[in-house]
C-alpha cells in the first residue's frame, strides 16, 4: 500500500473515530438528562405526615423539605401548594384563605 493510500485510509478512520465519538457524547447526555437519579430510582419518599398546627412545627418542615427535595420541586409557589396539602385542622384552617387567594389570583 502506498504512502498516500495509507495517509488518506488513516484521515478516514480518524474522521470515524471523530464522528462516533461525537455520537456517543450525544447519547451519553441525553441519557444522562432522561435517566432518573439513582437515589430518585430506588426510594420511595412517603407525604410528610399531616400537620394540624399542634406539636414540633420544625419536624413537619424537615419531613417537607425532604419530601421536596425527592419530588424535584424547584418552584417556590409549587413548593409551598406540595406542603400546603399535608396541613390539617387548625393549620389547614389557617392557611386555606391564602392558598384560595394565591390560587384564585396567581
Amino acid at each position: 500500500m502506498s504512502t498516500s493510500t495509507q495517509d488518506s485510509a488513516t484521515q478516514q478512520l480518524q474522521a470515524e473515530v471523530s464522528r462516533l465519538k461525537d455520537v456517543v457524547q450525544r447519547l451519553t447526555s441525553k441519557h444522562r438528562a432522561e435517566a432518573p437519579t439513582m437515589a430518585t430510582a430506588k426510594i420511595k419518599v412517603k407525604k410528610p405526615e399531616p400537620y394540624e398546627g399542634k406539636g414540633d412545627v420544625q419536624t413537619c418542615l424537615t419531613q417537607a423539605r425532604v419530601y421536596l427535595r425527592f419530588l424535584g420541586l424547584k418552584d417556590p409557589p409549587d413548593q409551598i401548594l406540595a406542603v400546603a396539602a399535608c396541613l390539617t385542622g387548625d393549620a389547614a384552617d389557617w392557611f386555606e384563605p391564602i392558598m384560595r387567594t394565591y390560587l384564585e389570583v396567581g
